[in-house]
């Protein structure tokens, strides 16, 4: 007669074990993926809209320096950053990186001439 030997079972983790682990790994990086992308739009939005905040800064000191120098229609006043030019009533300031902001004057000064 044959003797029967006892069989120890080997602890291994189940494959449904490992499927869980799987996905909550992949849930946890999908998540921390999507925050540090929700994060880099923010503050890039932020820089952008700052940056476009100081290039209209630097716009309208342009303008206000060509109103008080009473530039005549049509003269054009070069800055380090661009240049300002009178057209009628409006002042059309170029900045070096080529955006154009158009502002409406309703009153230049008048040239004194005594």
């Amino acid at each position: 007669m044959k003797k029967l030997r006892l069989v120890k079972k080997q602890n291994r983790p189940s494959s449904r074990t490992q499927g869980d682990l799987l996905f909550s790994a992949l849930t946890f990086l999908i998540l921390a993926g999507v925050l540090v992308t929700g994060q880099v739009l923010y503050y890039y939005g932020n820089a952008v809209s700052n940056s476009n905040i100081v290039q209209q800064n630097e716009a309208q000191a342009m303008k206000n320096m060509a109103i008080a120098n009473n530039i005549k229609n049509g003269q054009q006043f070069e800055f380090n950053l661009g240049q300002a030019k009178r057209k009628g009533q409006r002042c059309i300031v170029t900045l070096k990186n080529q955006r154009n902001y158009d502002f409406f004057v309703e009153e230049w000064q008048t040239s004194k001439e005594d």
